[in-house]
């Protein structure tokens, strides 16, 4: 799999999910952890209304109501990783 893509580079499979017509922002691409992520091993999130399976591909440990970018979907597992904490005081 390739490297996580920014924002403006959102893969195609990503953009299939926001709702038809939508418009991209970055914090669309925000879901919440619902379910512990550890590394190598899927958890859950909350993203855009609905639960999906998330894997983080960094060796870290992200604890429920953990704020995460979606960066990918492999499958139907979101790919997921920590939000710098200066991009959460930027929104």
């Amino acid at each position: 799999m390739s490297e996580p893509q920014s924002h403006t580079q959102t893969s195609s499979r990503l953009r299939r999910l926001l709702a038809p017509g939508a418009t991209e922002y970055p914090f669309q691409w925000r879901a919440i952890v619902t379910d512990t992520i550890h590394p190598q091993r899927t958890g859950r999130v909350k993203f855009q209304g609905t639960w999906w399976n998330a894997l983080c591909k960094r060796d870290v440990v992200l604890p429920a109501n953990t704020l995460v970018d979606v960066v990918d979907l492999d499958g139907s597992t979101l790919i997921v990783q920590p939000i710098a904490e200066s991009d959460i005081d930027s929104n």
